[in-house]
């Protein structure tokens, strides 16, 4: 029985299987009896990474980006129903993530987006050189 996750309530988690691959989808956990526990996801994903090389003004450099595929690719199933002991474990994914997922399901699902406001950057938002000089001019002074 799955005892580290709230019962009956969805949430947006990963969960690594016993194959090793990691799923990104909207899960709910529920008790199917006293011992085993019931696990439902819907609209799952696989998150892949990828390295590009692009030239800019300071030479090559090689950028990592992500990317997601449907778990189930050939398959209009709503959700899916896994088994307790095909499970390594079960986690929330991090803010960032669950914004990057949700992106993907809008753009999935052809509703068209003008535009994506951004409320808290996180991340690096100008290169380390600029942010060195501003530092040394604020102890300057």
């Amino acid at each position: 029985m799955i005892n580290y996750i709230k019962k009956d309530e969805e949430f947006l988690g990963i969960i690594k299987l016993q194959t090793r691959e990691e799923i990104i989808a909207k899960v709910l956990v529920s008790d199917e009896d006293e011992e085993t526990s019931l696990i439902l996801i819907s609209e799952p994903v696989v998150a892949e990474t990828f390295k590009k090389r692009v030239e800019d003004e300071e030479g090559v450099k090689e950028i990592i980006g992500l990317t997601f595929n449907k778990w189930m690719q050939f398959s209009d199933a709503e959700f899916f129903v896994l088994k307790e002991e095909d499970i390594i474990t079960i986690a929330p994914v991090s803010e960032e993530m669950s914004h990057y997922y949700t992106l993907y399901q809008v753009q999935e699902s052809d509703i068209e987006v003008d535009q994506v406001e951004a409320k808290h950057v996180k991340g690096y938002v100008d290169k380390i050189s600029s942010f060195k000089q501003k530092l040394e001019n604020i102890f300057k002074l």
